[in-house]
């Protein structure tokens, strides 16, 4: 169990959970909203050794406009936390591994889906920075990525169930480095956390169900909040209302960037839903 508390000069703090990274090694991701400097502090606890650290490190301002948001006057727009106007044209794609390495990221189609013949070794594709940059908004003009867990991609997990949650080391890199270069790339992320098939089946009425998809949310936001934009918490699953409240609700709780939240189906009778999103991924917004 790893806490990390990070603490502004107006005194604002901001508790932000851990989450295992690789072999010995767990990592605390944040994203500070203001300038100055702060504080933190870290507390380690697991069966055989408890720790607390603390330190600091100043924040400097960048050229970065900050996290998507919903205008807060016109519910039809996005803009920056900064206050510019963000007009999105959004971007989607496959993650397939063609030429059996292992990496999706470095097989990327540009333009076209070319699958391997029969015969053929490899296939030349795209590597994910070539990829985003011919895509990008300094070419193409797209400023806006689907990351869709476990559609036509990877999924994040091993295993979700009422006897504990496992997670895929190596997908996490990936889906990691993917963040990060569509953030090199100026991309603003819309991340879909499951996709067709929910990862466990059960009622929301069910503690040891709740714990799963809890936890399963408590990774997603610990390892990628600092990257994302807005939140998807499915992509055509038809959940129930109880479901859809308590998943956008919990986000909410542990969300320290207060990312929007939708969800594909369309749900605009649930105040939770904060995006209006169409079968067919056109954006609507109320």
């Amino acid at each position: 169990d790893i806490v990390a508390t990070f603490t502004d000069e107006n005194e604002q703090t901001y508790e932000i959970k851990g989450f295992y990274y690789d072999k010995n090694i767990w990592k605390v991701r944040f994203t500070p909203p203001v300038v100055g400097t702060w504080s933190w502090k870290l507390s380690f606890k697991s069966p055989f050794k408890r720790a607390t650290k603390r330190g600091s490190f100043v924040v400097q301002d960048s050229s970065n406009p900050g996290f998507v948001r919903i205008h807060p006057k016109n519910p039809y727009r996005f803009v920056f936390d900064n206050g510019d106007l963000f007009i999105p044209l959004g971007l989607q794609d496959c993650f397939v591994d063609r030429n059996h390495t292992g990496n999706v990221l470095d097989q990327l189609s540009v333009g076209y889906d070319e699958a391997p013949k029969k015969d053929a070794k490899t296939v030349i594709l795209a590597d994910i920075e070539t990829y985003l940059k011919i895509y990008g908004p300094e070419q193409a003009g797209f400023n806006l990525f689907r990351f869709n867990v476990d559609n036509c991609s990877e999924k994040l997990w091993r295993d979700i169930s009422l006897t504990g949650n496992y997670y895929g080391i190596n997908a996490g890199i990936r889906g990691d480095r993917l963040a990060q270069s569509l953030k090199k790339h100026n991309y603003k992320i819309w991340m879909s956390l499951m996709s067709f098939e929910p990862p466990i089946q059960g009622s929301i009425e069910e503690r040891g169900y709740r714990e799963a998809i809890q936890g399963y949310i408590d990774y997603v936001v610990s390892r990628y909040a600092s990257y994302v934009d807005i939140w998807e918490l499915a992509n055509e699953i038809s959940f129930d209302d109880e479901w859809i409240t308590f998943a956008a609700e919990y986000i909410r709780s542990v969300d320290p960037y207060n990312h929007p939240i939708t969800i594909n189906w369309e749900r605009p009778d649930l105040p939770q839903i904060e995006i209006l999103q169409p079968f067919g991924d056109l954006l609507v917004f109320f």
